[in-house]
């Protein structure tokens, strides 16, 4: 957890035939807070940041978000644990002339592709109140110094395109795909579900669009501030709200089947605590081998945003 947070409770959603969608228990879960190899508070105080894993896992790396005085990031900090109780926290070598525009509510999302690894992908987000983002960008790590370069991944106007969006969620589903779901703009919340094919030519490191499909328009996707977990081909997609006004949460987990570029909404189960804004993770119980949800923390209609 990074940034400014607040964890209120936890709880887990158990995988069964029941009817009722499974039992649901909280979790008493213990917390440690790491010291930090910096005090910089323009680095640490951040909100509507995004984070993902690079190739090790030892390391994340966090981009963007608003700061405390409203401006907003495009910095990219790596975050490593150096050991067992402290986390060092610094920015990373950004080697491109091009980057991405400060932002906040994007994606930032570990993408797999076969011949290289795990490249970090960014799309979306807001530059402001009033100018929702469609673009997208590849983090490429340079293999002969410690530096990184932004690339952005040029949109083909004869494909068609996810619109302007934030607060929507992605999840990697190997070999170069991306599955963008839902999110929000000034005037709308979204119900789709897009899967954007990537390409990296290794030659010259650089990654294009095979292709981009909307797969699903459904009214359970309509979501935003929500979160993704998978099991397989399936995708869980746990909370959110459903209204502009950010007042009516989504009290389901909805699963989804993904096939080539098909999707199918297979499975819609209750919540444990409708929420918002949280994170969710997928575990398997070390004595009955059950596959859980675990849903932590977020707003939820006794704890809003305010």
């Amino acid at each position: 957890i990074f940034g400014i947070v607040k964890m209120r409770d936890a709880a887990r959603h158990v995988e069964n035939s029941d009817s009722r969608g499974g039992d649901e228990e909280y979790l008493r879960i213990e917390m440690q807070e790491l010291s930090l190899s910096t005090t910089d508070q323009q680095v640490l105080n951040r909100w509507g940041h995004s984070v993902c894993a690079i190739n090790s896992n030892s390391s994340a790396l966090v981009f963007g978000g608003n700061c405390d005085d409203g401006r907003r990031h495009n910095d990219v900090v790596e975050v490593m644990m150096t050991t067992p109780s402290t986390l060092g926290v610094s920015n990373i070598t950004i080697s491109s002339k091009q980057e991405p525009i400060n932002r906040a509510f994007q994606t930032f999302t570990s993408v797999r592709f076969n011949e290289y690894g795990v490249i970090p992908i960014l799309f979306g987000g807001r530059q402001s109140p009033q100018k929702s983002l469609n673009d997208m960008w590849a983090l490429i790590p340079n293999s002969k110094n410690a530096s990184w370069s932004w690339q952005e991944i040029s949109q083909d106007e004869k494909k068609v395109w996810p619109q302007a969006r934030y607060r929507h969620a992605c999840k990697d589903l190997g070999q170069g795909r991306l599955l963008i779901l839902g999110g929000r703009d000034t005037s709308q919340v979204f119900e789709d579900a897009w899967i954007v094919k990537l390409e990296l030519v290794s030659s010259n490191s650089k990654v294009s669009v095979v292709s981009c499909t909307c797969g699903l328009k459904h009214n359970e996707l309509k979501r935003f501030s929500h979160t993704v977990v998978s099991e397989e081909s399936r995708i869980w997609i746990s909370g959110g709200y459903n209204d502009l006004n950010g007042q009516h949460f989504c009290k389901n987990i909805v699963g989804i089947e993904i096939k080539d570029d098909s999707i199918v909404v297979e499975d819609v189960k209750p919540s444990s605590v409708a929420r918002a804004s949280h994170v969710a993770a997928m575990i398997v119980g070390k004595k009955d081998m059950k596959k859980m949800i675990l849903e932590l923390g977020g707003c939820t209609e006794s704890h809003d945003e305010t």
